[in-house]
């Protein structure tokens, strides 16, 4: 038996609830329309831009797709690895295609035919994930994805997977009812924070944008190879999502496998090679401000002020440079004499820094998700600013510190003083087996905050405890990540033709505050 291991995050789904949200009645697009005063007037005319920088039109030309994104609640970890029924049913034989299988929906355009722009109905359950709509196969079997920057391969959930406590799938791909899938020999098998999975990799189309009324067209990728789980512990729920869309770089992905975005590439589907997340909190999605993800281009609606450009250093996920780390306005010198690297990972809800520097803040008594300190509250932590090519960003204190507990809660194990490894996605091992056997394996255990108190034993009535949600994650090199958090903030555009990332503030604020100001007239 042949086995060779690679290492990649896909650090998914956060390991506790949503950070402290303000709650607003919802009300429509129209009302965000009419009250939100830009400092710019935007229209079709210079609104979207391709990664030339240039604006484009996109009734007037093609090859570009906006998915808007929902978001799904977390998962509850399962130790058992599921498998299919009737492992060895013969699924070589498929029925032949005919002409209105490989119509596609029908109504749905797709590229082929001119300009596109892909709408996908968004539902809100948690600020944990994001997800849109795909359809496989001929004819098309709908699914609901996540785009993972966190990592490459594609895996997609097969329909004779039996999920924990009999749940029923809402949602899955039958290869045998594809006229254009082919099962091929080549299988792995992935170990993640808190499960796993494993099944052959397959060939089959694939359509990304939903077709909700409001689309007009979907980004069409033939003979897409990607793996079909036969088996699997934790990731898929039955209500969350069935299919995982990898969006970082080839490095990470499976002998002979291309990526999503690498295929739309190769086949020449999008007219610039970016893709852009605009990433809206659930409080801000009852605004009427939708999450999305953009192929072919970026929307300057999206954002205010200017973009700036980092280069790609490292094309294992998304590595640009990291200057410094701030805590408190204060440098912790995490950088200094070091190449340090920060990627956005489109997968997570929290972040994570090599155990280097978690070491390093402990040292300085400042807390991370593995040990909490002692504190007077957590407001006294301040502000975490990433220095990003010469640029401050900045994420709140409620954005990366949990709550302030007395010992005797946090010695009950609370919720925000407990921590489990992230998952389903993180972080990841892929061992492709040249053998029959799939392998199973153990979930990482739940990893407990260390308490700073003599022999960490806990008296009610002391100080109070902090933790944040900096995990200590070794990924590659000196890598930094930082998730859904940090990406609801700053616009992300991901320009794999001139290989840089682009951030920009987030004009979700902006149009916020001109609700509000709205509502206190």
């Amino acid at each position: 038996m042949k086995v060779t291991i690679s290492l990649a995050v896909a650090a998914l789904l956060g390991m506790v609830d949503a950070l402290n949200v303000k709650n607003y009645q919802g009300i429509g697009d129209m009302a965000i329309a009419d009250n939100y005063n830009a400092a710019e007037v935007l229209s079709e005319a210079n609104r979207y831009i391709n990664s030339k920088g240039e604006p484009i039109i996109l009734s007037q030309s093609s090859q570009h797709a906006r998915i808007e994104l929902r978001q799904e609640r977390k998962f509850k970890p399962d130790h058992a690895l599921l498998q299919t029924e009737n492992d060895d049913e013969d699924t070589e034989h498929r029925k032949k295609c005919k002409a209105e299988d490989l119509k596609g929906d029908g109504h749905c355009p797709t590229n082929h035919h001119g300009p596109q722009k892909v709408h996908v109905f968004q539902e809100n359950l948690e600020d944990n994930a994001y997800i849109s709509d795909i359809y496989v196969g001929n004819p098309p079997q709908k699914l609901r994805a996540l785009f993972d920057t966190g990592s490459t391969n594609t895996w997609v959930l097969n329909h004779k997977v039996q999920l924990p406590g009999g749940a029923e799938k809402e949602y899955s791909y039958d290869d045998t009812k594809s006229c254009t899938s082919i099962k091929t020999p080549q299988r792995a098998m992935i170990q993640f924070g808190s499960g796993a999975l494993a099944g052959h990799f397959v060939t089959d189309d694939m359509r990304i944008g939903s077709c909700d009324g409001q689309s007009n067209g979907q980004i069409h990728i033939k003979a897409q190879k990607f793996g079909n789980v036969e088996k699997q512990s934790t990731i898929f729920t039955g209500k969350n999502f069935e299919a995982i869309i990898g969006m970082a770089y080839p490095a990470l992905a499976e002998k002979g496998v291309t990526p999503v975005f690498d295929e739309m590439m190769r086949q020449n589907l999008l007219k610039n090679n970016v893709f852009a997340f605009y990433l809206t909190s659930k409080a801000n999605e009852n605004l009427g401000m939708k999450s999305d993800l953009t192929l072919g281009y970026y929307d300057r609606a999206k954002f205010v002020g200017q973009i700036h450009w980092n280069d790609i250093k490292f094309k294992y996920m998304f590595g640009v440079t990291l200057d410094d780390v701030l805590v408190n306005g204060k440098s912790t010198h995490l950088c200094e004499s070091r190449n340090c690297l920060i990627t956005f990972d489109s997968g997570t809800s929290l972040m994570s820094m090599p155990q280097f520097a978690t070491d390093a803040l402990n040292k300085q008594g400042i807390p991370t998700a593995s040990k909490a300190v002692s504190c007077k509250n957590e407001k006294q932590f301040g502000e975490l600013t990433l220095v990003i090519g010469g640029k401050n960003y900045v994420l709140d204190n409620d954005e990366w510190m949990f709550p302030a507990q007395s010992d005797a809660f946090a010695q009950a194990e609370s919720k925000l003083m407990t921590f489990r490894k992230p998952g389903p996605l993180g972080p990841q091992i892929v061992a492709q087996v040249d053998s029959d056997e799939l392998i199973e394996t153990k979930p990482m255990e739940t990893l407990n905050t260390q308490i700073e108190n003599e022999n960490n034993r806990f008296s009610s009535g002391g100080p109070m405890k902090c933790g944040s949600t900096i995990m200590s994650m070794n990924i590659a090199k000196q890598m930094f990540l930082v998730g859904d958090v940090f990406m609801r903030k700053y616009y992300t555009i991901f320009d794999r033709e001139n290989d840089r990332v682009g951030l920009a503030v987030s004009s979700t604020n902006d149009k916020v505050k001109a609700l509000s100001h709205k509502h206190s007239d």
